[in-house]
Protein backbone atom coordinates (compact mmCIF):
# COMPACT_ATOMS: atom_id res chain seq x y z
CA UNK A 1 0.00 0.00 0.00
CA UNK A 2 2.70 2.52 0.87
CA UNK A 3 4.12 1.45 -2.40
CA UNK A 4 1.10 2.57 -4.40
CA UNK A 5 0.85 5.93 -2.39
CA UNK A 6 4.72 6.76 -3.08
CA UNK A 7 3.99 6.08 -6.75
CA UNK A 8 1.19 8.03 -6.31
CA UNK A 9 3.09 11.00 -5.32
CA UNK A 10 5.38 10.39 -7.73
CA UNK A 11 3.19 10.89 -10.61
CA UNK A 12 1.57 14.00 -9.17
CA UNK A 13 4.66 15.68 -8.46
CA UNK A 14 6.15 14.55 -11.91
CA UNK A 15 2.93 15.91 -14.03
CA UNK A 16 3.28 19.29 -11.47
CA UNK A 17 6.64 19.79 -12.82
CA UNK A 18 6.06 19.39 -16.65
CA UNK A 19 3.02 21.18 -16.40
CA UNK A 20 4.81 24.24 -14.81
CA UNK A 21 7.37 23.68 -17.55
CA UNK A 22 5.30 23.55 -20.39
CA UNK A 23 3.97 27.01 -19.00
CA UNK A 24 7.03 28.34 -18.67
CA UNK A 25 8.11 27.36 -21.87
CA UNK A 26 4.37 28.92 -23.19
CA UNK A 27 5.37 32.27 -21.85
CA UNK A 28 8.26 32.46 -23.19
CA UNK A 29 11.87 33.91 -21.00
CA UNK A 30 10.90 36.98 -18.31
CA UNK A 31 12.74 39.97 -18.31
CA UNK A 32 12.84 43.26 -15.96
CA UNK A 33 14.47 46.22 -16.89
CA UNK A 34 17.38 45.83 -15.64
CA UNK A 35 18.24 42.44 -17.48
CA UNK A 36 16.89 44.18 -20.79
CA UNK A 37 19.62 46.44 -20.19
CA UNK A 38 22.26 44.26 -19.67
CA UNK A 39 20.82 41.69 -22.23
CA UNK A 40 20.90 44.86 -25.11
CA UNK A 41 24.42 46.13 -23.54
CA UNK A 42 25.28 42.34 -24.45
CA UNK A 43 24.08 41.84 -27.79
CA UNK A 44 22.57 45.05 -29.49
CA UNK A 45 23.82 44.54 -33.31
CA UNK A 46 24.35 48.37 -33.54
CA UNK A 47 25.93 48.41 -30.58
CA UNK A 48 28.57 45.49 -31.41
CA UNK A 49 29.37 46.84 -34.92
CA UNK A 50 30.52 50.29 -33.15
CA UNK A 51 32.41 48.37 -30.67
CA UNK A 52 34.15 46.48 -33.53
CA UNK A 53 34.58 50.40 -34.88
CA UNK A 54 36.61 50.80 -31.36
CA UNK A 55 38.73 47.75 -32.29
CA UNK A 56 39.33 48.49 -35.76
CA UNK A 57 40.48 52.02 -34.77
CA UNK A 58 43.18 50.60 -31.93
CA UNK A 59 44.44 48.01 -34.96
CA UNK A 60 45.10 51.08 -37.08
CA UNK A 61 46.91 52.81 -34.32
CA UNK A 62 49.00 50.08 -34.06
CA UNK A 63 49.60 49.79 -37.58
CA UNK A 64 50.97 53.56 -38.26
CA UNK A 65 53.11 53.17 -34.53
CA UNK A 66 54.76 50.31 -35.52
CA UNK A 67 55.72 51.86 -39.07
CA UNK A 68 57.88 53.71 -36.57
CA UNK A 69 59.61 51.10 -35.75
CA UNK A 70 63.21 49.17 -36.13
CA UNK A 71 62.54 47.91 -39.46
CA UNK A 72 64.28 43.86 -40.35
CA UNK A 73 64.33 42.19 -44.12
CA UNK A 74 66.35 39.35 -45.21
CA UNK A 75 67.00 39.02 -49.08
CA UNK A 76 68.56 36.19 -51.21
CA UNK A 77 69.59 36.54 -54.86
CA UNK A 78 70.77 33.49 -57.17
CA UNK A 79 72.55 34.53 -60.67
CA UNK A 80 73.80 32.63 -63.60
CA UNK A 81 76.27 33.75 -65.77
CA UNK A 82 77.29 32.44 -69.52
CA UNK A 83 80.62 33.59 -71.75
CA UNK A 84 81.22 36.26 -69.40
CA UNK A 85 83.42 38.79 -70.61
CA UNK A 86 85.35 39.23 -66.87
CA UNK A 87 83.32 36.71 -64.41
CA UNK A 88 85.23 33.59 -63.72
CA UNK A 89 82.92 31.89 -62.19
CA UNK A 90 79.09 30.51 -63.76
CA UNK A 91 77.15 30.98 -60.69
CA UNK A 92 77.04 32.79 -57.36
CA UNK A 93 74.47 33.55 -54.90
CA UNK A 94 74.58 36.05 -52.16
CA UNK A 95 72.60 36.88 -48.89
CA UNK A 96 71.47 40.44 -47.60
CA UNK A 97 70.21 41.10 -43.92
CA UNK A 98 69.21 44.66 -44.15
CA UNK A 99 67.83 46.78 -40.41
CA UNK A 100 65.96 50.45 -41.18
CA UNK A 101 65.00 52.61 -38.38
CA UNK A 102 63.59 56.00 -39.11
CA UNK A 103 64.81 58.69 -36.93
CA UNK A 104 62.94 61.82 -38.39
CA UNK A 105 59.55 62.05 -40.29
CA UNK A 106 57.25 64.84 -38.72
CA UNK A 107 54.49 63.67 -41.21
CA UNK A 108 54.71 59.83 -39.65
CA UNK A 109 54.70 61.19 -36.32
CA UNK A 110 51.79 63.62 -36.38
CA UNK A 111 50.19 60.62 -38.30
CA UNK A 112 50.56 58.59 -35.10
CA UNK A 113 49.10 60.78 -32.97
CA UNK A 114 45.67 61.69 -34.97
CA UNK A 115 45.37 57.86 -35.04
CA UNK A 116 45.39 58.02 -31.02
CA UNK A 117 43.08 60.81 -31.55
CA UNK A 118 40.70 58.50 -33.90
CA UNK A 119 40.91 55.69 -31.62
CA UNK A 120 39.94 57.81 -28.62
CA UNK A 121 36.86 59.27 -30.90
CA UNK A 122 35.32 55.99 -31.74
CA UNK A 123 35.84 54.77 -27.43
CA UNK A 124 33.48 57.75 -26.94
CA UNK A 125 31.18 57.17 -29.94
CA UNK A 126 31.01 53.86 -28.00
CA UNK A 127 29.72 54.99 -24.69
CA UNK A 128 27.48 57.50 -26.24
CA UNK A 129 25.88 54.71 -28.51
CA UNK A 130 25.46 52.93 -25.10
CA UNK A 131 23.79 55.45 -23.66
CA UNK A 132 21.19 55.40 -26.63
CA UNK A 133 20.83 51.55 -26.45
CA UNK A 134 19.94 52.45 -22.60
CA UNK A 135 17.24 55.22 -23.53
CA UNK A 136 16.02 52.91 -26.34
CA UNK A 137 15.47 49.45 -23.81
CA UNK A 138 13.68 51.77 -21.14
CA UNK A 139 11.47 53.52 -24.16
CA UNK A 140 10.27 50.26 -25.88
CA UNK A 141 10.36 48.62 -22.19
CA UNK A 142 7.75 50.23 -20.78
CA UNK A 143 6.02 51.27 -24.02
CA UNK A 144 5.46 47.29 -23.98
CA UNK A 145 4.24 47.11 -20.51
CA UNK A 146 1.96 50.11 -21.73
CA UNK A 147 0.53 48.77 -24.64
CA UNK A 148 -0.02 45.53 -22.88
CA UNK A 149 -1.93 47.20 -19.75
CA UNK A 150 -3.69 49.41 -22.88
CA UNK A 151 -4.53 45.77 -24.47
CA UNK A 152 -6.22 44.56 -20.84
CA UNK A 153 -7.77 47.72 -20.71
CA UNK A 154 -9.21 47.16 -24.21
CA UNK A 155 -10.44 43.99 -23.86
CA UNK A 156 -12.61 45.17 -21.19
CA UNK A 157 -14.12 48.40 -22.60
CA UNK A 158 -15.08 45.43 -25.78
CA UNK A 159 -16.89 43.44 -22.99
CA UNK A 160 -18.57 46.15 -21.36
CA UNK A 161 -19.59 47.94 -24.64
CA UNK A 162 -21.02 44.47 -25.93
CA UNK A 163 -23.10 44.16 -22.99
CA UNK A 164 -24.16 47.96 -23.23
CA UNK A 165 -24.69 47.26 -26.89
CA UNK A 166 -26.75 44.27 -25.84
CA UNK A 167 -28.98 45.81 -23.31
CA UNK A 168 -29.81 48.39 -25.61
CA UNK A 169 -30.50 46.21 -27.93
CA UNK A 170 -33.03 44.36 -25.52
CA UNK A 171 -34.63 48.07 -24.74
CA UNK A 172 -34.86 49.44 -27.98
CA UNK A 173 -37.28 46.14 -28.75
CA UNK A 174 -39.18 46.86 -25.63
CA UNK A 175 -39.36 50.65 -26.59
CA UNK A 176 -37.97 51.34 -23.09
CA UNK A 177 -35.06 53.40 -25.30
CA UNK A 178 -35.02 55.63 -27.95
CA UNK A 179 -32.85 54.89 -31.07
CA UNK A 180 -30.35 57.37 -30.73
CA UNK A 181 -29.95 55.56 -27.64
CA UNK A 182 -29.34 52.40 -29.66
CA UNK A 183 -26.98 53.91 -32.23
CA UNK A 184 -25.10 55.59 -29.50
CA UNK A 185 -24.04 51.81 -27.95
CA UNK A 186 -23.42 50.28 -31.25
CA UNK A 187 -21.01 53.32 -31.85
CA UNK A 188 -19.35 52.38 -28.71
CA UNK A 189 -19.44 49.10 -29.14
CA UNK A 190 -17.92 49.56 -32.79
CA UNK A 191 -15.14 52.05 -31.72
CA UNK A 192 -14.08 49.62 -28.59
CA UNK A 193 -13.61 46.81 -31.21
CA UNK A 194 -11.61 48.80 -33.67
CA UNK A 195 -9.40 50.01 -30.44
CA UNK A 196 -8.81 46.47 -29.40
CA UNK A 197 -7.34 45.56 -32.83
CA UNK A 198 -5.54 48.75 -32.77
CA UNK A 199 -3.81 47.66 -29.25
CA UNK A 200 -3.14 44.09 -30.29
CA UNK A 201 -1.01 45.22 -33.52
CA UNK A 202 0.31 48.05 -31.09
CA UNK A 203 1.59 45.22 -28.32
CA UNK A 204 2.94 43.23 -30.93
CA UNK A 205 4.78 45.84 -32.48
CA UNK A 206 6.37 47.54 -29.51
CA UNK A 207 7.19 43.67 -28.38
CA UNK A 208 8.73 43.22 -31.65
CA UNK A 209 10.71 47.20 -31.08
CA UNK A 210 11.82 45.74 -27.81
CA UNK A 211 12.97 42.47 -29.05
CA UNK A 212 15.08 44.29 -31.36
CA UNK A 213 16.94 46.67 -29.78
CA UNK A 214 17.51 43.75 -26.63
CA UNK A 215 19.22 41.71 -30.09
CA UNK A 216 16.60 39.31 -29.93
CA UNK A 217 15.15 37.40 -32.99
CA UNK A 218 11.22 38.64 -33.34
CA UNK A 219 10.00 34.74 -33.26
CA UNK A 220 11.08 34.35 -29.64
CA UNK A 221 8.89 34.25 -26.77
CA UNK A 222 9.17 36.78 -23.75
CA UNK A 223 7.32 38.63 -20.89
CA UNK A 224 8.04 41.81 -19.52
CA UNK A 225 7.69 42.10 -15.58
CA UNK A 226 7.55 45.29 -14.46
CA UNK A 227 5.92 48.23 -13.36
CA UNK A 228 5.75 52.06 -13.76
CA UNK A 229 6.84 53.31 -10.24
CA UNK A 230 10.33 55.04 -10.30
CA UNK A 231 11.95 57.30 -8.33
CA UNK A 232 13.23 61.18 -9.85
CA UNK A 233 16.21 63.06 -8.84
CA UNK A 234 15.84 67.11 -8.88
CA UNK A 235 18.16 67.36 -11.90
CA UNK A 236 17.99 70.91 -13.65
CA UNK A 237 19.05 72.00 -17.03
CA UNK A 238 21.32 74.96 -15.51
CA UNK A 239 23.53 72.31 -13.60
CA UNK A 240 23.31 69.38 -16.14
CA UNK A 241 24.57 72.02 -18.92
CA UNK A 242 27.66 73.15 -16.58
CA UNK A 243 28.58 69.34 -16.53
CA UNK A 244 28.11 68.30 -19.98
CA UNK A 245 31.71 69.69 -21.03
CA UNK A 246 33.57 67.32 -18.80
CA UNK A 247 31.00 64.15 -19.22
CA UNK A 248 29.16 64.24 -21.93
CA UNK A 249 30.65 61.09 -24.64
CA UNK A 250 29.37 62.98 -27.89
CA UNK A 251 31.41 66.41 -27.04
CA UNK A 252 34.02 64.44 -25.30
CA UNK A 253 33.77 62.42 -29.29
CA UNK A 254 33.75 65.94 -31.27
CA UNK A 255 36.86 66.87 -29.49
CA UNK A 256 38.95 63.78 -30.17
CA UNK A 257 38.12 64.34 -33.76
CA UNK A 258 38.70 67.93 -33.80
CA UNK A 259 42.45 66.48 -32.37
CA UNK A 260 42.66 64.05 -34.81
CA UNK A 261 41.92 66.85 -37.80
CA UNK A 262 44.68 69.40 -36.11
CA UNK A 263 47.10 66.27 -36.29
CA UNK A 264 45.84 65.79 -39.73
CA UNK A 265 47.05 69.17 -40.57
CA UNK A 266 50.49 68.18 -38.89
CA UNK A 267 50.96 65.72 -40.78
CA UNK A 268 49.98 67.30 -44.61
CA UNK A 269 52.81 70.18 -43.65
CA UNK A 270 55.22 67.67 -42.05
CA UNK A 271 55.58 66.48 -45.89
CA UNK A 272 57.45 70.22 -46.48
CA UNK A 273 60.24 69.36 -43.84
CA UNK A 274 63.36 66.41 -44.71
CA UNK A 275 63.00 62.91 -43.69
CA UNK A 276 66.05 61.26 -42.03
CA UNK A 277 66.18 56.91 -42.44
CA UNK A 278 69.08 54.76 -40.86
CA UNK A 279 69.67 51.95 -42.85
CA UNK A 280 72.69 49.20 -42.25
CA UNK A 281 73.18 46.51 -44.72
CA UNK A 282 75.06 43.12 -44.37
CA UNK A 283 76.03 41.36 -47.75
CA UNK A 284 77.79 37.88 -48.24
CA UNK A 285 78.15 36.03 -51.33
CA UNK A 286 79.51 32.63 -52.89
CA UNK A 287 82.09 34.34 -54.77
CA UNK A 288 82.99 38.02 -53.55
CA UNK A 289 82.81 40.63 -56.23
CA UNK A 290 85.69 42.46 -53.89
CA UNK A 291 89.35 42.75 -54.99
CA UNK A 292 91.07 40.49 -52.92
CA UNK A 293 88.08 38.71 -50.90
CA UNK A 294 87.30 35.15 -49.80
CA UNK A 295 84.50 33.36 -50.69
CA UNK A 296 81.22 34.00 -48.73
CA UNK A 297 83.43 37.23 -47.07
CA UNK A 298 80.32 39.30 -45.70
CA UNK A 299 80.62 43.04 -45.53
CA UNK A 300 78.59 45.89 -43.85
CA UNK A 301 77.70 49.09 -44.63
CA UNK A 302 75.37 51.81 -43.29
CA UNK A 303 73.67 54.33 -45.10
CA UNK A 304 71.98 57.49 -43.81
CA UNK A 305 69.30 58.72 -45.77
CA UNK A 306 67.93 62.49 -45.98
CA UNK A 307 65.29 63.08 -48.27
CA UNK A 308 63.91 66.60 -48.87
CA UNK A 309 60.54 66.99 -51.39
CA UNK A 310 60.98 69.38 -53.71
CA UNK A 311 58.04 69.38 -56.18
CA UNK A 312 55.18 67.00 -56.60
CA UNK A 313 52.69 69.22 -58.69
CA UNK A 314 51.66 70.99 -55.94
CA UNK A 315 49.82 67.91 -54.32
CA UNK A 316 51.14 69.13 -51.02
CA UNK A 317 50.68 72.79 -51.27
CA UNK A 318 46.53 71.47 -51.82
CA UNK A 319 46.89 68.52 -49.04
CA UNK A 320 47.35 71.31 -46.58
CA UNK A 321 44.63 73.41 -47.41
CA UNK A 322 42.12 70.12 -47.32
CA UNK A 323 43.03 69.57 -43.91
CA UNK A 324 43.02 72.89 -43.36
CA UNK A 325 38.95 72.90 -44.00
CA UNK A 326 38.59 69.84 -42.78
CA UNK A 327 40.14 71.58 -39.03
CA UNK A 328 37.47 74.04 -39.58
CA UNK A 329 34.74 71.98 -40.41
CA UNK A 330 35.73 69.95 -37.40
CA UNK A 331 35.26 72.93 -34.58
CA UNK A 332 32.10 73.94 -36.43
CA UNK A 333 30.53 70.30 -35.89
CA UNK A 334 31.67 71.23 -31.94
CA UNK A 335 29.71 74.22 -31.75
CA UNK A 336 26.76 72.75 -33.59
CA UNK A 337 26.91 69.50 -31.30
CA UNK A 338 27.35 71.08 -28.15
CA UNK A 339 24.07 73.80 -29.24
CA UNK A 340 22.14 70.57 -30.12
CA UNK A 341 22.88 69.16 -26.40
CA UNK A 342 21.90 72.31 -24.55
CA UNK A 343 18.36 72.02 -26.80
CA UNK A 344 17.79 68.54 -26.31
CA UNK A 345 18.18 68.56 -22.49
CA UNK A 346 15.91 71.75 -22.59
CA UNK A 347 13.28 70.16 -24.78
CA UNK A 348 13.56 66.71 -22.80
CA UNK A 349 12.51 68.96 -19.53
CA UNK A 350 10.25 71.04 -20.84
CA UNK A 351 8.18 67.44 -21.49
CA UNK A 352 9.15 65.95 -18.32
CA UNK A 353 7.69 68.96 -16.69
CA UNK A 354 4.53 69.32 -18.63
CA UNK A 355 3.83 65.28 -18.07
CA UNK A 356 4.36 65.70 -14.41
CA UNK A 357 1.94 68.47 -14.81
CA UNK A 358 -0.34 66.53 -16.22
CA UNK A 359 0.48 63.51 -14.64
CA UNK A 360 -1.06 65.10 -11.52
CA UNK A 361 -4.57 66.44 -13.16
CA UNK A 362 -5.05 63.11 -14.37
CA UNK A 363 -4.23 61.42 -10.89
CA UNK A 364 -7.29 63.72 -9.53
CA UNK A 365 -9.35 63.05 -12.88
CA UNK A 366 -8.80 59.13 -12.02
CA UNK A 367 -9.91 59.66 -8.49
CA UNK A 368 -13.09 61.88 -9.38
CA UNK A 369 -13.95 58.76 -12.38
CA UNK A 370 -13.51 56.67 -9.72
CA UNK A 371 -15.96 58.53 -7.55
CA UNK A 372 -18.38 58.87 -10.20
CA UNK A 373 -18.42 55.23 -11.00
CA UNK A 374 -19.08 54.09 -7.17
CA UNK A 375 -22.09 56.87 -7.26
CA UNK A 376 -23.96 55.56 -9.98
CA UNK A 377 -22.96 52.02 -8.69
CA UNK A 378 -24.67 52.74 -5.70
CA UNK A 379 -27.52 54.54 -7.27
CA UNK A 380 -27.68 51.90 -9.65
CA UNK A 381 -28.23 49.21 -6.65
CA UNK A 382 -31.50 51.36 -5.61
CA UNK A 383 -32.86 51.58 -9.18
CA UNK A 384 -31.99 55.42 -9.47
CA UNK A 385 -29.57 54.56 -12.18
CA UNK A 386 -29.61 52.62 -15.33
CA UNK A 387 -27.42 49.83 -16.45
CA UNK A 388 -26.18 51.91 -19.34
CA UNK A 389 -25.58 54.93 -17.25
CA UNK A 390 -23.21 52.48 -15.08
CA UNK A 391 -21.65 51.26 -17.50
CA UNK A 392 -21.31 54.07 -19.15
CA UNK A 393 -19.36 55.41 -15.68
CA UNK A 394 -17.02 52.13 -15.95
CA UNK A 395 -15.96 52.95 -20.20
CA UNK A 396 -14.92 56.32 -19.11
CA UNK A 397 -12.89 55.21 -15.93
CA UNK A 398 -11.42 52.71 -17.77
CA UNK A 399 -10.87 55.64 -21.16
CA UNK A 400 -9.41 57.81 -17.71
CA UNK A 401 -6.64 55.46 -16.10
CA UNK A 402 -5.80 54.15 -19.90
CA UNK A 403 -4.62 58.43 -20.54
CA UNK A 404 -3.15 58.16 -16.81
CA UNK A 405 -1.14 55.26 -17.81
CA UNK A 406 0.20 56.69 -20.45
CA UNK A 407 1.23 59.90 -19.18
CA UNK A 408 2.88 58.14 -16.71
CA UNK A 409 4.65 56.71 -19.83
CA UNK A 410 5.84 59.72 -21.12
CA UNK A 411 6.78 60.94 -17.31
CA UNK A 412 9.66 58.29 -17.20
CA UNK A 413 10.29 58.47 -20.89
CA UNK A 414 11.42 62.38 -20.89
CA UNK A 415 13.36 62.19 -17.60
CA UNK A 416 15.46 59.38 -18.80
CA UNK A 417 15.07 61.35 -22.03
CA UNK A 418 16.84 64.40 -20.04
CA UNK A 419 19.85 62.09 -18.42
CA UNK A 420 20.47 60.94 -22.32
CA UNK A 421 20.51 64.56 -23.99
CA UNK A 422 23.41 65.37 -20.71
CA UNK A 423 25.04 62.40 -21.32
CA UNK A 424 24.66 60.73 -17.83
CA UNK A 425 22.27 58.47 -18.61
CA UNK A 426 24.42 55.40 -16.93
CA UNK A 427 23.39 51.55 -16.22
CA UNK A 428 23.91 52.44 -12.17
CA UNK A 429 21.64 55.63 -12.34
CA UNK A 430 19.05 53.98 -13.77
CA UNK A 431 18.82 51.03 -11.46
CA UNK A 432 19.23 53.40 -8.58
CA UNK A 433 15.74 54.88 -10.01
CA UNK A 434 13.87 52.10 -9.92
Amino acid sequence: MSWKVNKFLFFVIFFSLFSLALAAAEEGQVIDLKSAIEIALERNPRLNQIRKDSEIAHWNQRIILSSYFPQAAAGFSAQRYDNHPSLTYDENYQFDLVLRQRLLDLSRIADIRAASSAKRHQKENQRAYEQVVIFDVIRYFYRSLLSRQELEIRKEALSLAEEEFQIAEARYSQGMVSYYDLLRSESKYLSAKSGLRRSQSEHHKSLNDFKNIIGYDPGEKIFLEGDFSFSAEQDYPESLTQTISSLHPRLAAAAYVVSQRQRNLSSSRGEFFPRLDLEAVQSASKYSQIPGGQEWDDYWRVNLKVSFPLFEGARRYFQVNKSHQELEQARIQEIEILNEIKKDIDSFYQDYLAAEEEMVSQKKNVERSRELYQLIRQRYKVGEASEIELLDAHLNLIDVESAFKEVRYRTIVSYYGVLLAAGQLEVERVASRE
